[in-house]
């Protein structure tokens, strides 16, 4: 807020309302919201943080412990007991938001109000929600001066805090876990299908939601981020694994490659060359470091180690509320990296009639180097 110079910040996208207020979205909110169902995340110089929400919001709002003050909006559906003296602790927090007052009809006249109430003169609106919510809002409050805030919501989520890191933590060790769970059911004759499944299962018995479950069988292994199929393992065949989750509201994506059986010898080289990539880029982590060098040195690394001819558009990306967040480890990105950003680094080789190959971790930068937040082991598997 002091680097916009603004007495408020609007927070329009579902991942900068989840850092302003606590709340995660569910999966139907998602879909509610992309239907035209928004939210906002209000953050003023004093005075708590304030989420305005569709009512049907407001049960796991409640729910989940959301900390900000909420605005509800929308026709409410929901009867209220003559007695609420019956109804249990999270059934009275519900009724006492439903009972505040009447909801406001539309989320743009809530926020607006809300802003004009607090006496905002300069306000940042979040400019990676719907274009036209951004432009209903600006021209909701005339008379107050708006600026562009999405650049600068996406630079303060670079930096985590304790609690986020803790939240990466935890979604990186229930996708290790899946992983666990699929190592032990591949082998020969079982489909890419059956071992997502198997995957997706353990994410989603954690209480996560899988957002990504991909499972490349053999040479099919360089078809990334496609659906898997019936496709069986023969023995020799590669099964590489690029899955990812969401738990409260923060994202883990994490690959690792096995093989069945013994690896051939270029399958050996190659792996050993895209983990000599991942190590340099790792080994070259800490705060103060340009992205651009990291990057530089993962790629010739992996050339030296057995791929001369490797190439890659990056070799990691910040992760956080979104599966990419800032910043992006690439040939020309000048970024200078600060302790506390979480990244994950990745050398994947691809290449068709051969397959793919895939290592994927996710570490926090520190001031001499990193902390690790995934802890399988990265060599090539062997199964």
């Amino acid at each position: 807020m002091a680097t916009l110079g603004v007495d408020a910040l609007v927070a329009t996208s579902p991942s900068n309302v989840r850092y302003v207020t606590g709340f995660a979205l569910t999966m139907e909110s998602l879909e509610l919201f992309a239907g035209g169902h928004p939210l906002f995340g209000i953050l003023g110089d004093r005075g708590d943080p304030v989420l305005v929400a569709p009512v049907t919001d407001l049960v796991p709002a409640v729910f989940r412990g959301v900390p900000a003050c909420l605005v509800p909006y929308g026709r409410n559906y929901v009867v209220l007991p003559d007695t609420p003296a019956r109804l249990d602790a999270m059934e009275r927090a519900v009724a006492e938001a439903l009972g505040a007052g009447a909801p406001a009809s539309a989320a743009v006249a809530a926020a607006a109000a809300l802003l004009r109430d607090a006496g905002a003169r300069r306000v940042g609106i979040d400019d990676g929600g719907p274009a036209s919510l951004v432009r209903d809002l600006a021209s909701a409050l005339p008379g107050v001066e708006t600026v562009p805030a999405g650049a600068a919501f996406r630079r303060a989520r670079t930096v985590k805090e304790p609690d986020e890191i803790e939240g990466l933590r935890r979604a990186a060790e229930i996708v290790e876990a899946a992983m666990e769970e699929v190592w032990r059911h591949a082998q020969p004759g079982v489909s890419e299908i059956e071992l997502a499944r198997c995957g997706a299962r353990v994410m989603v018995d954690a209480g996560a939601r899988p957002t990504l479950w991909y499972v490349g069988v053999g040479a099919a292994s360089a078809l990334v981020d496609r659906l898997p199929t019936t496709r069986a393992a023969h023995v020799g065949d590669l099964v590489m694994l690029d899955f990812g989750c969401e738990i409260g509201g923060y994202y883990a994506d994490l690959a690792r490659t096995a093989v069945l059986g013994p690896p051939n010898p270029r399958l050996a080289q190659y792996y050993d060359a895209v983990h000599a990539g991942e190590t340099a880029a790792i080994e070259g982590l800490r705060a103060g470091r340009v992205a651009a060098e990291v990057f530089r040195q993962a790629v010739q690394a992996a050339r030296d180690a057995g791929i001369p001819h490797f190439d890659r558009r990056h070799v990691g990306h910040g992760i956080g509320l979104e599966p990419y967040d800032l910043p992006v480890l690439t040939a020309d990105a000048e970024v200078v990296l600060e302790a506390g950003t979480v990244l994950n680094i990745e050398t994947p080789y691809y290449e068709l009639g051969f397959g793919g190959l895939q290592l994927e971790d996710t570490l926090v930068v520190r001031p001499a180097g990193v902390e690790w937040l995934s802890r399988a082991p990265r060599g090539l598997r062997e199964l």
